[in-house]
């Protein structure tokens, strides 16, 4: 089992159901939306924030903006989904290579993006 601590954001309660169970290597922890995230994130560490872009209240990207001035350097470890081919999902995709999963996606997929994310991570 890793040791690694993941923190889910997103208001799709299914999907957050289905992301705990297939990230199952790693601890998983889940908020519905910004606002819990902002909560939990006040009480624990996590190396990696996988962030649905688009949120009622809280969109991934104001999360993130706001995690700048609430926890500086959190931003690095921010990692988005999306299911959309928005204008602000095409600027994340190319201000952050490597950063953005696109829906759908399988098991392995996400395993081995967040796999070379954390690596990433450990090199800096």
């Amino acid at each position: 089992m890793s040791d690694h601590r993941i923190l889910v954001v997103d208001d799709d309660i299914m999907l957050c159901r289905a992301m705990r169970r297939m990230l199952r290597p790693y601890t998983v922890t889940v908020a519905h939306g910004g606002e819990e995230a902002l909560d939990i994130l006040d009480e624990e560490q996590f190396d990696v924030i996988l962030c649905d872009i688009m949120m009622p209240g809280i969109s991934g990207p104001e999360l993130y903006n706001r995690l700048e001035s609430v926890r500086p350097g959190l931003q690095d470890r921010v990692m988005f989904i999306t299911g959309g081919a928005l204008d602000s999902v095409q600027h994340l995709m190319q201000d952050m290579p490597g950063r953005v999963i696109e829906k759908p996606f399988t098991r392995d997929e996400l395993l081995s993006v967040i796999d070379r994310f954390l690596a990433t991570l450990s090199r800096s």
